[in-house]
């Protein structure tokens, strides 16, 4: 497939992604109030549906070209070959919301939704120093003040709240790995096993 007649990661369609991605907001917003149960009846079929769609698009080629025209502008051009960011957090949301403690999968899913949309905002249009491949200063710092500022919010209790900001912007900074698998999932692991050797609620 020539891949030149598609466009990618136009302005437009990359502010249409982080608007979508912020959106997601809602998820973790609805955990705080209603069941893990009522959550994973619909977040399993949604992911379910995704990785189904993505199968089709990655071994069907008039479904991938079809694809490609409506959505390539909101992709980055290595998504063209593999599962997109948002099949990704559909998958690291499922994991989360359906295996890991609930304040824990709530707190990780705020830092993808806020977090790290701030640190893409920030460090496009403001970041200048980079630190590490793909990632600035001013988008790391963006990152750990609004993880600081969701902290304080959590029901968790502050010796495993508190790190977790740290936690998270270290895992974002990690090159080559989508964060919205690497963010809630590792986070999220480091956090449980922080709350299994300290012994104290979650």
């Amino acid at each position: 497939m020539k891949t030149k007649e598609y466009r990618f990661s136009t302005e437009k369609g990359i502010t249409a992604r982080k608007m979508l991605h912020l959106i997601t907001v809602l998820v973790p917003i609805y955990y705080i109030f209603g069941s893990k149960a009522s959550l994973i009846r619909v977040l399993f079929p949604i992911t379910g549906l995704f990785i189904i769609a993505e199968a089709a698009r990655l071994y069907i080629k008039p479904v991938r070209q079809i694809f490609l025209r409506i959505f390539g502008p909101m992709l980055w051009k290595d998504e063209e070959r593999g599962f997109t960011a948002a099949t990704r957090w559909f998958i690291a949301a499922s994991i989360v919301c359906g295996y890991f403690p609930k304040n824990i999968a709530i707190l990780t899913l705020f830092f993808v939704a806020i977090s790290d949309t701030a640190a893409y905002t920030v460090g496009r249009f403001f970041g200048k120093r980079e630190i590490v491949k793909g990632k600035t200063l001013g988008g790391t710092l963006a990152f750990f003040i609004t993880a600081v500022v969701i902290v304080l919010f959590s029901p968790l209790p502050k010796i495993i709240s508190i790190p977790s900001a740290f936690i998270a912007t270290a895992v974002e900074l990690i090159p080559r790995y989508d964060d919205n698998l690497s963010i809630p999932l590792i986070t999220g692991i480091v956090l449980w096993i922080m709350v299994w050797l300290m012994g104290v609620p979650a």
